[in-house]
């Protein structure tokens, strides 16, 4: 019985580990394929996921490391990368104002305010990032159409901005890590697709029972249910 307490106990607390991490993945709710993804109910993409981790984690920090690189005055830098490269501030602003000006609008003080707040930078420093922005060529003034100040990319920062995304695109650091993601996108489609949907595995059963009554799956458990490996499957 001393295995059975252990595999039920290593049960138990995967399963305060599924309902943890249940809504993480609640923002691709809204993403195509996506829309009933409950990590929740998907303790072995879990596990994929887990053993995986570690070639994940190492190719999202050579990513950012990469990204850091080319903004390094050791790399050479163009003019863009070189100002928005300055501070983690002056960093965010610039997203800000790319996520504006991608979507077709002019940028605008209130605008990267309101797409900053969450970071903690407040309008003030805004305006001094526009004027410095202004300054070192990167956009330049106009008005919108309610008569408004407003900014644009200038034609030579425009061209910086597309050559870092052809950069981006074509390095081979962004390719592995968007590989490895694929990978798990993949593996969570195929749990998705009920026509796909294989048998419930036996950690997805045993779940499940320890939510109906915990005597039940004992009893199970010590009469031979459970295959061999089922304490290494719910580590």
């Amino acid at each position: 019985m001393k295995k059975v307490d252990e595999i039920i106990n290593r049960l138990k607390y995967k399963q305060t580990l599924v309902a943890k991490r249940g809504s993480i993945a609640h923002g691709l709710s809204d993403t195509p394929g996506f829309e009933d993804l409950d990590l929740s109910k998907m303790p072995d993409l879990l596990t994929l996921i887990k053993a995986n981790r570690w070639n994940l984690h190492g190719r999202a920090a050579e990513l950012n490391l990469n990204i850091s690189k080319r903004r390094s005055h050791l790399t050479q830098p163009s003019n863009l990368q070189r100002f928005s490269g300055q501070s983690d501030t002056y960093l965010s602003c610039t997203r800000a104002a790319l996520m504006i000006y991608s979507g077709g609008s002019l940028i605008t003080a209130a605008g990267i305010c309101r797409i900053v707040e969450g970071v903690n930078i407040h309008r003030a420093t805004v305006y001094r990032f526009l004027r410095d922005a202004v300054d070192s060529g990167i956009y330049e003034e106009v008005e919108n159409d309610g008569g408004a100040k407003a900014y644009r990319y200038t034609d030579l920062a425009s061209e910086e901005q597309f050559e870092n995304l052809l950069e981006l695109i074509f390095n081979p650091v962004t390719f592995h890590y968007v590989q490895s993601l694929h990978r798990i996108y993949g593996a969570t489609r195929m749990g998705l697709d009920s026509e796909f949907r294989r048998e419930p595995t036996s950690t997805e059963v045993f779940l499940d029972m320890l939510d109906e009554d915990a005597a039940d799956l004992t009893a199970d458990l010590s009469s031979g249910v459970a295959p061999d490996d089922t304490l290494e499957a719910v580590k």
